[in-house]
């Protein structure tokens, strides 16, 4: 298949946008997983408790 720069440079950019339209929730939802853990407080470094 012939196709020019540009074509293919389109071409590229298309699946881009595709893939990151179909990552970004997967992304999104991992975040809210772990970054409440990533910053929970420990109890037992509870300072007067």
């Amino acid at each position: 298949m012939f196709t020019t720069r540009a074509a293919r440079e389109e071409a590229y950019k298309a699946e881009v946008r595709r893939t990151h339209a179909l990552l970004k929730p997967i992304e999104t939802e991992a975040a809210a997983i772990f970054y409440p853990t990533l910053f929970e407080v420990d109890p037992s470094t509870k300072v007067g408790a």
